[in-house]
């Protein structure tokens, strides 16, 4: 898997968009682009369970075409029109979230943000030349964000539950990831990652 996300981060746009105060569309569930971005995510899971292949096991070409399948399927079906633009993120991102880590991936490959901070699943802030900003990006729900964690925690042996609703720890390239669940978060999960910064003598 970790060569497809290679694959897909070598693709993805230079940087995420950061604003100030994101939209009020962009923080409900009533917003259309992220409505259509998870009707084709769950489709795309649905081609490749009747295939009975799992996306780990696919080159990135190969999954481009499952996503484009999809989102033909149900724009044909329900008439929407995207610009080859709209078309392109809407794939990123979709790809993101079936082998990666969902909207904190392009966060992450982005050499300008050095910590990233998630407060519930509707509050995406980035730290980018020591000034807090918060994104436009978001988790569908709790669910969402309670599964990106749990791919973040999973390859490093750790877990998280009630049980363990905490969790403070390296990732394999360096970065430091803490995380707090309730009970013990009472507003809803909080994930904060600390990139590694490779220090130049």
């Amino acid at each position: 898997m970790s060569g497809l996300i290679e694959e897909l981060r070598a693709e993805a746009p230079p940087a995420a968009r950061v604003t100030a105060e994101p939209p009020a569309a962009a923080l409900t569930g009533g917003d259309p682009y992220q409505t259509l971005k998870f009707r084709v995510f769950n489709r795309v899971l649905e081609l490749l369970e009747a295939r009975g292949v799992s996306a780990a096991a696919l080159a990135a070409a190969t999954m481009r075409a499952e996503i484009a399948r999809a989102l033909m399927a149900i724009s044909a079906a329900d008439g929407i029109a995207l610009n080859a633009s709209e078309r392109a993120d809407l794939m990123q991102e979709v790809g993101y979230e079936v082998v990666g880590l969902g909207p904190l991936e392009p966060l992450l490959r982005d050499p300008a943000v050095d910590d990233i901070n998630v407060n519930g699943p509707l509050k995406i802030y980035v730290e980018r030349e020591g000034r807090l900003q918060r994104v436009a990006g978001r988790f569908r729900d709790t669910a969402h964000l309670m599964n990106i964690i749990q791919r973040i925690v999973s390859p490093i042996g750790r877990r998280v539950d009630e049980a363990t609703p905490f969790v403070d720890a390296r990732l394999p390239d360096g970065s430091r990831v803490n995380i707090v669940i309730p009970p013990v978060a009472l507003d809803g999960p909080t994930l904060s990652i600390r990139k590694f910064r490779m220090q130049h003598l």
